[in-house]
């Protein structure tokens, strides 16, 4: 196992704040002070990956890696969409039933900070656990609560806990600063030697003076390749080795079903039980919480505390027997509820759009806006996200936005849009005719901005334009008053229609 040492110090910069900086060991050697361990002929190492970066270093030795897990038949692993959703199964879940029950399981975070967080999200149902032993987590069982620990801990790293039944991972993910480092540094090296001369590069500390500047960068390349490598297979081991920790014992009941819980993106991390995960391969259906949790519930597969503090551990056997014949993926997923994917309001917006721009061609911000009763920076920002849907052309002053489809080229949205436009003047013209005939209708002689002052609203251009238009057609009379026109309308005009 690796040996890292630790030293923080304070250290301040002039105008800002106390800082701490972490100075971390080289931890290249994962062995130290091994003085006399040359007189034993064999050793037995055990501990996935750093187990075999250990026999590396010591040499001479033989990996076995472990194919198949014992218990791997007592395993259901139902793989959900999201983090998120894991969390709400685990806070669904630590409500006290109806009938005052409770139902105690483990929640995997991937720190601390991470922890702190799921307690405060789930409740004082939940209990965050740091160091306590078995006997400290058996107390939490018999309490009923959600217990919820996190990577590269003491519950993670060494207690078996075959009384819990269902684990769900909220997050798999934990720091590990010395590969982290060596990943960063290496970067920054490739990065580095893609600045310089690609004729040689020295290499500080070799005993060959210079490398060929190709092979020096394969080498940084394959070094990185291997450290990233390394990263990836501790994250795993510890993930896999957290959810292990509900699996059964020779001391316990080896017959009763184990239900893990997480995300399809922290799938990939966990080893040995492949062949018993439940997911969807539609990626727009989840496995409804409601169900998840009422299969947990109602077939007791976690166990429940009673009022009177009580643990029931009784299960149907034919879950029993599904644990032992390989058969309890399929007895869980019966019980399972599909669903579509609920959309976000952002993407409903988005389907709205398109069916009313078919439905209604060409239309402005505005215009939608008011259809589907939305702010107008709303559907401005999903029309601009819809980029790839639809387009739009400038006529005057506005943009109007429509679909882009097979059948609708620019040109023949340019001719829609100036009949369409053409036409909305029209009316709009139509429109206010009839209000500057209503307003002159009640108020005798008037002139353009005394039919103002009357309520009468339009750009000046338009309103000169109709009365002209009017006054040709008979419809009102004109005179003027000095240097002000007014107007007044004709009793006994021509039955002529203006637009």
């Amino acid at each position: 196992m690796a040996l890292m040492h630790f030293y923080t110090l304070d250290w301040q910069q002039s105008g800002d704040g106390r800082h701490n900086l972490l100075l971390v060991s080289d931890a290249s050697s994962p062995c130290l002070h091994m003085a006399g361990i040359e007189g034993y002929r064999h050793i037995l190492v055990i501990g996935h990956t750093q187990a075999e970066l250990f026999g590396d270093h010591v040499g001479d030795s033989v990996v076995v890696e472990i194919e198949e897990f014992k218990y791997r038949t007592n395993f259901a692993v139902v793989a959900v969409k999201s983090k998120n959703q894991c969390l709400d199964i685990a806070r669904t879940l630590s409500r006290v039933g109806e009938d005052g029950n409770r139902y105690p399981f483990l929640v995997l975070t991937g720190s601390k900070k991470e922890q702190i967080g799921a307690f405060d999200k789930i409740g004082d149902k939940a209990h965050p656990s740091r160091e306590g032993g078995e006997k400290d987590q058996e107390w939490l069982y018999s309490g009923g609560f959600a217990n919820i620990f996190y990577s590269n801990s003491v519950i993670s790293r060494g207690l078996d806990l075959p009384q819990y039944n269902a684990l769900i991972a909220i997050g798999g993910d934990f720091a590990i600063p010395y590969w982290s480092a060596v990943i960063h540094n290496q970067i920054v090296e490739l990065n580095e030697l893609k600045q310089e001369s690609p004729l040689t590069c020295a290499v500080n500390g070799s005993s060959g003076g210079e490398m060929g500047g190709e092979d020096y960068k394969r080498m940084i390349e394959s070094s990185l390749e291997d450290a990233e490598a390394i990263k990836n297979s501790l994250i795993r081991d510890e993930f896999t080795n957290s959810c292990m920790r509900i699996a059964p014992t020779q001391s316990s009941d080896v017959t009763r079903p184990k239900i893990v819980i997480c995300s399809e993106e922290d799938l990939q991390k966990l080893d040995y039980l492949d062949d018993q995960v439940l997911k969807l391969d539609d990626k727009s259906q989840i496995f409804t919480t409601d169900s998840i949790v009422r299969l947990l519930r109602g077939e007791n597969l976690t166990g429940h505390v009673i009022k009177s503090m009580e643990i029931v551990t009784e299960i149907d056997t034919v879950f029993s027997q599904a644990a032992l014949d390989g058969t309890l993926p399929e007895r869980v997923r019966s019980k399972l509820v599909v669903e579509d994917i609920p959309k976000r309001p952002a993407e409903v917006r988005k389907d709205r759009i398109e069916k009313t721009l078919q439905e209604d061609c060409i239309m402005t911000v505005s215009e939608l806006a008011e259809e589907l009763d939305e702010k107008a920076k709303n559907v401005r920002y999903s029309l601009v996200s819809l980029d790839n849907k639809v387009a739009r052309r400038k006529v005057g002053h506005e943009y109007y936005w429509y679909l882009i489809t097979s059948e609708t080229g620019a040109r023949s949205v340019e001719r829609e849009l100036k009949t369409m436009v053409k036409e909305r003047k029209a009316a709009k013209l139509m429109e206010l005719e009839e209000r500057i005939l209503t307003v002159l209708r009640w108020g005798g002689w008037m002139s353009m901005a005394e039919m103002r002052n009357n309520g009468l609203r339009g750009g000046d251009k338009d309103i000169r334009g109709v009365i002209r238009e009017l006054v040709k057609q008979e419809k009102v009379l004109s005179e003027r008053d000095g240097r002000t026109k007014k107007y007044v309308l004709n009793e006994k005009p021509h039955q002529t229609t203006l637009f």
